[in-house]
């Protein structure tokens, strides 16, 4: 039997404060956190009577990665440790390739060349998520750059143009990205 809170996943878009939008006709429902599903569950029970064939018709026959459940593999997730704690602390990504950095780590080690590649593949991903939702020429484009470069101006002075830039995108859009990003 499928839960209720993976239906509710599959037939709803969460819009934040207990707000979902309903992906079939657009209607917005509450759910409070630790009310359950009744809400939303019943919504689906009494406007669409077929969604549970939907919703089997649609997983039937699909193979489906661990990743779509939210698994990533171990390297994977080293990888994302790294590159958070590097993000996170402003570091150059080379911080990675001292032996002290590493023992202090609990993760595999890695090296900066693959830090490098992970901000790049970040970066790219969370352009595209960033470019849907604000126009490039637009007036938060503008002042998300601005932004960076007034609380970050310490950092860009030490560091290689690009490197900040790998640095910055990722700390200024922290909420947006996460261990999905690198997989």
């Amino acid at each position: 039997m499928v839960a209720n809170r993976e239906r509710c996943a599959f037939f709803f878009q969460p819009l934040g404060e207990a707000l979902h939008r309903c992906k079939i006709c657009g209607a917005d429902r509450k759910q409070l956190p630790g009310t359950g599903y009744s809400n939303l569950v019943s919504h689906l029970a009494s406007r669409h009577e077929d969604f549970r064939a939907e919703y089997d018709n649609h997983h039937r026959g699909i193979e489906r990665s661990l990743q779509d459940f939210g698994y990533v593999c171990e390297e994977t997730s080293h990888r994302y440790q790294w590159l958070r704690w590097v993000v996170e602390r402003s570091m150059p990504p080379s911080e990675v390739d001292d032996e002290g950095t590493r023992a202090m780590a609990k993760w595999r080690s890695t090296n900066s060349e693959a830090v490098k590649k992970d901000m790049i593949t970040v970066a790219s991903n969370l352009l595209s998520v960033i470019s849907e939702e604000i126009p490039p020429t637009s007036n938060a484009g503008e002042r998300l750059f601005s932004e960076c470069k007034v609380i970050l101006t310490p950092q860009r002075s030490s560091i290689l143009l690009a490197h900040f830039e790998m640095l910055a995108f990722p700390r200024s859009n922290e909420d947006m990205w996460d261990i999905t990003s690198l997989a």
